[in-house]
């Protein structure tokens, strides 16, 4: 029966390599996983162009052999594009690379590669913000207050919302890591306390930010930065004069699909009026955002 194994074996070995197929990552970086599952842990990327033998196909995900591990490794099955040979020798990365290589490439039979690059998981798009390039709407509401040099007023709704632009810094060098982005916005807000409320033209920028996909449609993102705000009415109260304002802001919040929802806080430096105390904006507010894409 051992014998019968062995020549059964040594039989079927050769085809079954033969069988094995080339396939060319179309992402430019593709998580190679422990096992066929994107809750696996990550144990190494593949670069765009780099081509590897597949040895399986199962519910999405190729089985290959990655660097000295003993075991085989899984990679989404999407992001790779078969390579048709015209002969029977298999092509190099360098083959791929050289335009006179007779190389045919196989379409993905759902989407195209550039749907492909799309997608959050396994792709080189781990972020909750899809886009390079977008501008965004959003409003807000919330509660402020003056920090007062005595005491604290009572705290007033408040009301705003801006238009902005975000970038993600990926899209001007790839050596960046992914999720880090930034934006800047202007709008308008009313603020202030019970007793002297305040219209102000806004501009926020947020130099410093990060997201990430916890799943396909949703994400959650920090960022941080500073706010200008300038006065639209000369006086509160009708009798003491305005001035501009700045300080930082923070935010935090989640994702889903285009649509954020944010909750952030808000310091300011400058003293808001001429008033005898000294006040300082501060407040806390609820952010809903969408985001249209630009690139």
């Amino acid at each position: 029966m051992k014998k019968l194994l062995i020549i059964l074996i040594a039989f079927f070995l050769p085809i079954l390599t033969l069988a094995q197929d080339k396939y060319l990552v179309n992402t430019q970086e593709l998580n190679v996983r422990s096992r066929p599952s994107a809750k696996s842990s990550v144990v190494g990327k593949l670069k765009q162009g780099e081509i590897v033998t597949v040895y399986a196909i199962a519910n999405g995900w190729a089985s290959i052999k990655y660097k000295s591990k003993p075991n085989y490794c899984y990679v989404a099955a999407r992001y790779l594009e078969k390579i048709e040979s015209d002969d029977n020798n298999w092509l190099t990365s360098d083959d791929y690379n050289d335009q006179s290589s007779q190389v045919k490439y196989q379409e993905p039979a759902e989407q195209n590669l550039t749907n492909n690059r799309k997608q959050k998981t396994d792709s080189h798009n781990t972020d909750s913000f899809d886009d390079m390039l977008s501008i965004f709407v959003d409003g807000f509401g919330g509660m402020t207050s003056f920090a007062w040099s005595n005491n604290t007023p009572v705290a007033v709704f408040s009301y705003g919302g801006d238009l902005g632009f975000r970038w993600k810094y990926r899209a001007f060098s790839h050596s960046i890591p992914n999720g880090l982005f930034g934006d800047i916005s202007v709008g308008y807000s009313h603020r202030g306390c019970n007793a002297f409320p305040i219209d102000y033209g806004t501009a926020h920028l947020f130099p410093l930010g990060y997201s990430k996909a916890v799943s396909n449609n949703f994400g959650i993102y920090v960022k941080a930065g500073g706010y200008f705000l300038y006065p639209l009415s000369s006086k509160i109260a009708n009798q003491y004069k305005t001035n501009p304002d700045y300080g930082v802001a923070g935010v935090i919040g989640v994702t889903y699909k285009r649509i954020s929802l944010g909750f952030s806080y808000e310091r300011g430096f400058a003293d808001v009026s001429d008033a005898p105390a000294t006040l300082y904006n501060q407040g806390g507010f609820v952010t809903l955002s969408y985001q249209f894409k630009v690139k």
